[in-house]
């Protein structure tokens, strides 16, 4: 694996020239899984990003590409994620960083060495942490050695990023038969489209519904905009029972009678083992959302994030 990403990164800096500084990177990402990354750094750049090449290297081993095919690839990576130079160059500066501050959820225990070195506060099961969104698809984790510099507290950055989660336009929440009647209708595919058609007349399946942000990044942050849930709630008219998805999204159905045990802990588990990437997992608990006292429990606490 070394051996192989020196020979990308060689091939990176015959195409970059000599105003770029390329070098290995490995980094523990959610809930502790170790990536192996390539930072790319343009002169004097206070913020740089790393591309995170475990894909492009597991095709290189299955001889599906050469060193020099990844670094093509890694580089066109590079050129659509690129940080804003506006932003890069006043990263240290609180004022004009401010306004980009927002909230990601994760799972607390499975990431305890890694909330060592960030500001964070337990919810619930998870952690409220903090990055900054500098545009659509590019974000830089905050950690407690920006915070210092900023001069602030974690406090600071629970209201900043409490405000723009509340703001009215960042999350949302759909119906999952319209989401899968639009993926269907844009996929032409008629029988499934017929199917959800029949669901919806039998109403055989409980009401259900997604949270997320319009970025569709870290939009489980919705488990902490009571405004957003309540709003759901009262045009149901009923509580909600949440489902964690992922880290971008959540699940929701109405508190009906006899919908308590339309999912279990050990399903919610099942699917994360199965269907979600390791670092996208929030958790195997299943939460609460109640109408009266407009507030977030643990209704069913699930096991511990393993692999």
């Amino acid at each position: 694996m070394e051996n192989l990403r020196d020979k990308v990164m060689v091939a990176l800096k015959m195409r970059l020239g000599e105003e770029y500084t390329v070098i290995p990177k490995e980094k523990r990402k959610n809930n502790g899984l170790i990536m192996h990354g390539i930072c790319i750094n343009r002169g004097s750049d206070s913020v740089s990003p790393v591309i995170y090449v475990d894909e492009f290297i597991r095709h290189c081993c299955m001889g599906e590409q050469s060193p020099e095919k990844i670094a093509d690839g890694i580089l066109k990576v590079y050129l659509q994620n690129e940080i804003p130079q506006n932003v890069a160059a006043h990263v240290k500066d609180f004022c004009r960083m401010k306004e980009l501050v927002r909230i990601r959820l994760i799972n607390h225990d499975a990431n305890v060495s890694e909330l060592e070195n960030i500001p964070h506060r337990k919810f619930l099961d998870l952690a409220v942490t903090y990055y900054l969104e500098m545009e659509p698809g590019v974000s830089a984790k905050i950690t407690n050695r920006l915070m210092e510099i900023w001069g602030i507290t974690e406090d600071d950055l629970y209201g900043l990023g409490m405000e723009r989660l509340t703001s009215g336009d960042d999350c949302y929440i759909t119906d999952m038969l319209s989401i899968l009647r639009q993926i269907t209708q844009e996929e032409q595919d008629k029988i499934t489209e017929c199917a959800i058609d029949e669901m919806q007349k039998e109403r055989s399946n409980p009401e259900m519904y997604v949270a997320t942000n319009f970025q569709k990044r870290y939009g489980a942050n919705c488990l902490m905009n009571t405004f957003l849930l309540q709003g759901l709630a009262e045009s149901l008219s009923h509580s909600l029972i949440i489902f964690p998805s992922s880290i971008h999204e959540l699940v929701i159905i109405p508190q009906k009678k006899g919908i308590e045990n339309y999912m279990s802990t050990g399903d919610v588990q099942a699917i994360n083992t199965s269907e979600v990437a390791r670092e996208e997992c929030l958790s195997n608990s299943i939460y609460r959302y109640d109408r009266e006292r407009q507030e977030v429990s643990i209704f069913e606490e699930g096991a511990p994030l393993s692999w």
